[in-house]
């Protein structure tokens, strides 16, 4: 059986979209920690970097040690925390509410440019929508399905499982 949602992000309501991701934001502070190494492909390949970033509240960090990139390469130089950055729940329950409420949308028409504030939905076109769909949906199928399927005998896959 598959189901398809017509005008998927059109029709998903964002006071209960930013509800959710509100109740994603369990801790009151958050760092943001940067991590690189230096290294080439092979013996006669040039130099590149490669960037990592792991957030999480403060007390959560381990030790500065690269333990995961170390196995991985040789001849290479690590650096770590050469950034680090600390963000607030309330700033980042903030930049959630002007992203889920804050979208305008430019219209080009005869008379110039109309600016339309989007009030239903969010946009397809932003980086953080399809995010935002599978959590929004996938609350949904929660509360729709949890009667109907027992977690520890039924599987709900989303997306096309099929060869049609």
């Amino acid at each position: 059986t598959s189901a398809d949602i017509k005008h998927c992000y059109d029709t998903i309501n964002q006071k209960r979209l930013f509800k959710l991701m509100q109740s994603m934001v369990e801790e009151e502070m958050y760092l943001t920690k940067d991590k690189f190494v230096l290294c080439s492909k092979g013996d006669n390949s040039a130099m590149r970097c490669m960037w990592k970033k792991k957030t999480c509240p403060p007390e959560k960090f381990s030790s500065s040690t690269p333990t995961n990139f170390t196995g991985q390469y040789s001849r290479a130089i690590f650096v770590d925390g050469m950034y680090c950055s600390t963000e607030t729940s309330r700033t980042i329950n903030g930049l959630l509410r002007d992203h889920i409420f804050g979208q305008v949308v430019v219209a080009n028409g005869n008379f110039g440019p109309r600016y339309l504030h989007q009030k239903n939905g969010i946009p397809q076109g932003s980086i953080l929508s399809s995010l935002f769909c599978n959590i929004y949906f996938g609350s949904l199928e929660k509360v729709l399905f949890d009667d109907i399927f027992d977690e520890t005998t039924s599987h709900f896959i989303r997306g096309n499982s099929s060869n049609d």
